[in-house]
């Protein structure tokens, strides 16, 4: 998802506070991740595609509070 118009109202109708940990499976590029990070205590991203999650690394860096995990979230 890279409409960022989003991302509140995700957070709105998930009622995320400060003290989650979010799980985001598929991660992408990690622009959900980013903004998840400012809301929760933590953000575990998975992507599976190692190309991709080269760049989710680099999103990721400096937020102190993201995991990424290079994997299938289905297994």
């Amino acid at each position: 998802m890279v409409d960022p118009s989003l991302y509140g109202k995700l957070c709105t109708y998930a009622t995320l506070d400060s003290l989650d940990i979010v799980l985001d499976a598929g991660a992408g590029f990690g622009f959900l991740s980013r903004f998840l990070a400012d809301k929760c205590k933590a953000v575990i991203a998975v992507e599976k595609d190692p190309q991709v999650v080269k760049a989710l690394r680099e999103q990721a860096k400096g937020t102190g509070n993201v995991i990424v995990i290079e994997g299938d979230v289905l297994k």
